[in-house]
C-alpha cells in the first residue's frame, strides 16, 4: 500500500474526529440553552440533512475543480463556520442560528464523503484492501470520536471542543496538500454532460451489479436501522433495565467487531475479492443466525458477544458492496453512483428509526425482530442473485 493512501487515511481520521466532536459540543449548548433532550438531538437530524444536500451538490461541483482542491476548499470552509460557530456559543445566540450551522457544515462534508470514495481507485487496483483500511479508519473514528467527545465538553468546555475540532481539520488540510490527487475524469462534451446527469439513476437502474448492490442495500440498511434500535430499547427500556453506558459499550463492541473484520479483510483482501458473492452471502446468513438469538436472548453478556460478532459480517458486506461499485463504473459514473448511494443510505437508515418506533408501539419488541429477520431473508436472496465480480 503506497504511502500517499496512509496520508490520506490520516486526513480523513482527523476530518471524521472533528465533525463528531463539534456535533457533541453543540448538541450540549442547546441542551443548556433548552433543557430539553429532544431540541438536542435535533442537531443530529439537521446535520444528516445537510450531508444528503452535500451528497447532490459534489455532482455540480467535480467539473470544475480538482479532487485536491475541493477537499481543501470544503474544509477551509468548514473550519471557518466552526470559527461563527465557536464564537456564537460565547454570547446569546439563538438555537435558530446553531442549527443553521450545523446544517451548513455537513454540507461540504457530504461532498467529500462521495469524493473520497469515487477517488479511491487512484491509489491502487486492489479495490478490497483499499475499502477495508478506509472503513476500518472510519469505524477507529466513530468508536473514539463520541467518547471523546463526551470526555472534552465535561473537562474543557465546548469552546475548547470548537477549538480542537478546528485543529484537527486544519491537520487535515495540511496533510492533504502532501499528496498528489488527481482529477476524476469527466465527459467532455456538454451534450453528454447533460445526458448523463439525467441518467443518473439510469446509471443504477441498467447496470446489473449496480441494481443489485442497491437492492441488496435497501433491505439491509432497513435491518440495521431496526435491530440497532430494537437493541436500544431493549436494553435501555424493556428487558435490561440499563442505562446509556450499556447502550455505549454495547455500540463499542459492535465496532470493534468491524475493526477486526476490516483487518482479516485487509490482510487477506486478495482471497476476499475472490470470493465477493460468497462474502454476501455468508454474511447475509450470519446476519439472521445472529439476529434470530438477539430476539430470544435474556443475557446481557450474551448480547455483548453477539454485537461483537455482527460487526464481522456488517464490514466484510460493505467493504464488498463499495468495492463491485468502483469496479463497475467509469470515473464519470462513480461520482453519480456514489452521490445516490450515500442519500439512500443516510434517508433508509433515518426511516428505519421511525419505523422501528411504530413496530414497537403497535405490536411489540419481538415484532420488530420478526420483521428484521424477514428483511434479512430477502436480503440473502438478492446476495444469491450476485455473481463473481473481478
Amino acid at each position: 500500500m503506497n504511502k500517499r493512501y496512509f496520508i490520506f487515511l490520516s486526513s480523513f481520521l482527523f476530518s471524521i474526529l472533528s465533525d463528531s466532536l463539534y456535533v457533541v459540543a453543540t448538541m450540549s449548548i442547546i441542551y443548556k440553552k433548552t433543557n430539553s433532550v429532544l431540541l438536542s438531538s435535533l442537531s443530529i437530524v439537521v446535520a444528516m440533512v445537510g450531508y444528503s444536500l452535500g451528497c447532490l451538490l459534489i455532482n455540480k461541483v467535480i467539473s470544475s475543480l480538482l479532487p485536491k482542491s475541493i477537499f481543501t476548499y470544503n474544509r477551509c470552509i468548514r473550519i471557518f463556520l466552526l470559527l461563527i460557530l465557536l464564537l456564537s456559543s460565547s454570547y446569546n445566540i439563538s438555537i435558530i442560528l446553531l442549527l443553521t450551522i450545523v446544517f451548513l457544515i455537513p454540507i461540504f462534508t457530504g461532498m467529500d464523503s462521495v469524493l473520497e470514495y469515487a477517488i479511491l481507485p487512484k491509489f491502487g487496483e486492489d479495490y478490497t484492501k483499499l475499502n477495508s483500511l478506509m472503513s476500518l479508519t472510519r469505524n477507529i473514528g466513530e468508536m473514539s470520536s463520541w467518547a471523546i467527545g463526551g470526555i472534552l465538553v465535561a473537562l474543557l468546555g465546548e469552546n475548547i471542543t470548537f477549538i480542537i475540532s478546528m485543529l484537527l481539520l486544519i491537520l487535515s488540510v495540511i496533510l492533504i496538500q502532501y499528496i498528489y490527487l488527481p482529477n476524476i475524469k469527466s465527459t467532455k462534451s456538454a451534450q453528454d454532460k447533460k445526458k448523463l446527469d439525467k441518467k443518473s439513476f439510469s446509471i443504477i437502474l441498467h447496470n446489473k451489479i449496480n441494481k443489485r448492490v442497491f437492492a441488496m442495500d435497501f433491505f439491509d440498511l432497513l435491518t440495521t436501522g431496526l435491530w440497532s434500535s430494537a437493541v436500544l430499547l431493549e436494553i435501555i427500556i424493556i428487558k435490561y433495565n440499563s442505562d446509556r453506558i450499556t447502550w455505549g459499550i454495547s455500540y463499542a463492541l459492535y465496532l470493534l467487531g468491524g475493526i477486526i473484520a476490516g483487518i482479516i479483510i485487509y490482510k487477506w483482501s486478495y482471497y476476499f475479492e475472490k470470493i465477493s458473492s460468497s462474502v454476501l452471502i455468508i454474511s447475509s446468513i450470519i446476519y439472521i443466525i445472529i439476529i434470530s438469538i438477539l430476539m430470544s436472548t435474556d443475557s446481557i453478556i450474551m448480547l455483548f458477544i453477539l454485537l461483537f460478532i455482527l460487526g464481522f459480517p456488517e464490514q466484510g458486506k460493505e467493504v464488498t458492496q463499495v468495492s463491485l461499485l468502483q469496479n463497475n463504473n467509469n470515473e464519470d459514473e462513480m461520482i453519480r453512483v456514489f452521490s445516490t448511494y450515500n442519500i439512500f443510505q443516510t434517508v433508509l437508515f433515518s426511516v428505519s428509526t421511525v419505523l422501528i418506533g411504530y413496530l414497537v408501539d403497535e405490536f411489540s419488541i419481538n415484532f420488530a425482530f420478526i420483521f428484521c429477520l424477514l428483511l434479512s431473508s430477502i436480503t440473502l436472496l438478492v446476495a444469491f442473485s450476485f455473481k463473481l465480480v473481478r
